[in-house]
């Protein structure tokens, strides 16, 4: 009687291990396209963040030439404080 019930035993576990194999292969499946989902959107993310930022930098760039085009004096001014501000900061002598 034992072994009777060992190969209808056998096949069951050979059943069994398939569907569990066919059970992570569409686990496996599922879990990468979610990870290259995720992988777009951060990049596009960061994408978008760096456009941002660059344009800007462009504008703060424009700006400040255009500072220093209508106000050539204050501006010279400006960057001999902070000079000698950074000067006085850094002076190692002390």
């Amino acid at each position: 009687m034992a072994e009777q019930t060992a190969p209808r035993d056998n096949g069951a576990l050979n059943e069994d291990i398939a569907a569990l194999r066919e059970d992570l292969e569409r686990l496996t499946r599922t879990v990468g396209g979610m990870a290259e989902d995720r992988a777009h959107l951060a990049y596009d993310s960061a994408r978008s963040t760096w456009h941002r930022a660059q344009d800007s930098s462009k504008r703060m760039a424009e700006t400040t030439v255009h500072q220093i085009e209508t106000r050539p004096f204050a501006s010279l001014m400006a960057a001999f404080a902070v000079g000698l501000l950074l000067g006085v900061v850094f002076d190692r002598r002390s």
